[in-house]
């Protein structure tokens, strides 16, 4: 039989394990809130970007995707993470 101050330990630590579920909960949401926010604007920029400069498409190219080979001539990323730069330093001024 437990005692009251084993049952309240007991309680507590039930407690502790609810909160600490419901923080790494909320965390998780947090991070994928953030990672859509960043998704969308980048999204965005590359679409305007490729209508301005006459892209129909803009391949992501990262290990385990479909493209094993791509030519560096054609490699924008340097330009689009110069641009995303200034657009969130612009942002970030007003």
């Amino acid at each position: 039989m437990l005692t009251a101050k084993q049952q309240q330990l007991q309680k507590l630590e039930q407690d502790f394990e609810v909160l600490r579920q419901n923080l790494a909960a909320a965390s998780m949401k947090i991070g994928a809130d953030a990672e859509k926010k960043i998704y969308d604007k980048v999204t965005l920029f590359l679409k305007d970007y490729s209508q301005e400069n006459g892209f129909e498409y803009v391949i992501g190219q990262t290990t385990g995707s479909g493209i094993w080979y791509a030519d560096s001539t054609h490699d924008i990323t340097n330009e689009v993470i110069e641009k995303l730069n200034e657009a969130y330093e612009i942002e970030n001024k007003k």
